[in-house]
């Protein structure tokens, strides 16, 4: 049962996920674009080709640099030297916005919905065997505004409010709910109490 919830959870992150996949892949195509501009023309020792040549070589780096995989070598030692301070904005910006930004995106993005589908499992588990959730006993509105609900027009939304008053009020005649209506000040400062 438990991975039965772990893969519905999966497939319903599946669409979000995406989302967020596609936010990567685009600000990581960005950097691509702006790293083969910046650095096509520099000598990196430590490939046989460079790798900011092209756009697709460029994307695999840019990758290797978020994954902070070997990326030292690619940019520390032969990048820096170029132009320090131009190289170092460039990469600690790619970084921040990828590894500290985006990264964590996909990850709360994931986490989230699987929390929500293990909440909507279990309540579907609860509809299932006949109990009521915590919300369903705890709250005294819920039967009056489902009943409310059931209005087709503005009368019979009035109609349903008077009857409603007249159970509360144990009134038994049109007069009487003439005569026995709340002042509206009243009935705030009723309402400001129930909380």
């Amino acid at each position: 049962e438990s991975l039965n919830r772990i893969l519905l959870a999966l497939g319903n992150a599946l669409p979000p996920m995406v989302n967020a996949f596609v936010l990567v892949l685009l600000i990581l195509s960005i950097f691509s674009i702006m790293s083969v501009n910046f650095f096509k023309d520099h000598n990196i020792s430590y490939f046989d080709q460079n790798p900011f040549g092209r756009f697709f070589n460029a994307m695999f780096t840019m990758w290797q640099i978020a994954t902070k995989s070997e990326w030292t070598a690619i940019v520390r030692d032969d990048l820096v030297p170029y132009e320090p301070f131009g190289t170092g904005i460039f990469f600690v910006l790619f970084i921040l916005i990828i590894d500290q930004v985006l990264l964590n995106v996909v990850i709360a993005t994931l986490l989230d919905n699987f929390t929500n589908s293990s909440d909507k499992l279990q309540q579907a588990a609860l509809v299932m065997t006949g109990e009521k959730t915590f919300e369903e006993e705890h709250d005294p509105f819920r039967g009056l505004s489902a009943e409310l609900k059931k209005a087709h027009h503005l009368d019979d939304l009035e109609y349903k409010i008077k009857m409603i008053f007249m159970q509360v009020c144990d009134i038994t005649t049109e007069h009487e709910v003439r005569t026995t209506l709340i002042p509206v000040q009243a009935m705030r400062k009723g309402l400001m109490q129930l909380d």
